[in-house]
């Protein structure tokens, strides 16, 4: 393959990305008193072999798509990845404080299923409810006694 191929095939895919994040939405919106998310995110095969991959993952809230996607980080594996968007956004309806899952990987190697596996653990922060706003001038009940 070409690099002016390879560079288009990114090209595509990130056009992809963009308008899957576009139909997505904004995670404030979805998920409007939701303060903090972090995603610890371990991806490894399943055979325990050294080349396992772990990082932390912080959502900037105000900003971020409602989409939580992450692409497979072994560089053979074509149109792999793993979409946890679902599980995350209904953990988020439940205001769950924490909440962890693992999916496969959805990509080939070769002939192959890529044998990769992603376990995620996501701690999340929700603001407290609002309270009725202070009345600068509360009414005063005055009884008079005759």
């Amino acid at each position: 393959m070409s690099f002016s191929s390879r560079r288009k095939e990114m090209e595509e895919r990130r056009d992809q990305r963009v308008q899957r994040e576009d139909a997505a939405g904004k995670l404030a919106k979805r998920a409007p008193d939701l303060a903090t998310l972090s995603l610890v995110i371990r991806e490894t095969r399943p055979e325990g072999c050294v080349s396992n991959t772990q990082y932390t993952r912080r959502v900037v809230v105000e900003h971020a798509p409602a989409l939580f996607e992450v692409p497979c980080s072994y560089p053979q594996c074509e149109d792999g990845g793993y979409d946890v968007t679902r599980e995350v956004l209904a953990a988020l309806a439940g205001h769950q404080e924490k909440f962890e899952g693992t999916v496969s990987c959805r990509g080939r190697c070769a002939t192959l299923d890529c044998a990769r596996v992603l376990h995620y653990v996501a701690t999340a922060t929700y603001r407290k409810e609002r309270t009725a706003p202070v009345d600068a001038f509360p009414r005063v009940t005055v009884t008079r006694i005759t």
